[in-house]
């Protein structure tokens, strides 16, 4: 995960905002990060973003709802890959390109069971 993934700086310039602002919106939430050692900072994986330079839509309700055991890898699984109930789209292309959150977070929720 760590090639694909930015520090807290690279974040703030993708999204425009100051890194103060990165570390509020992982503390919400609103951001998936990873700390990434004792006063290293955290670790971002690029997948939540959109190619216009946003967070992907309804990413906090996804992350509240997958499973608490899941590695770094595993989400970026469930994140990346194609899904049916999603029209053979993987979660973050369909919430990008406007599909509701609903049954995301359903599928999230599905896993905590498997």
């Amino acid at each position: 995960m760590r090639r694909e993934s930015l520090t807290t700086e690279e974040v703030a310039e993708v999204l425009g905002r100051p890194a103060s602002s990165v570390r509020r919106l992982k503390a919400r939430g609103d951001l998936y990060g990873l700390d990434d050692g004792p006063g290293r900072g955290s670790r971002f994986p690029a997948w939540q973003f959109t190619g216009d330079h946003r967070v992907t839509p309804g990413l906090r309700a996804v992350v509240a709802a997958l499973p608490d055991f899941w590695s770094p890898a595993s989400v970026e699984r469930f994140m990346t890959r194609p899904r049916e109930r999603l029209d053979d789209c993987s979660p973050v292309d369909w919430l990008a390109q406007g599909g509701d959150v609903a049954p995301v977070v359903a599928a999230a929720a599905e896993q905590a069971w498997r």
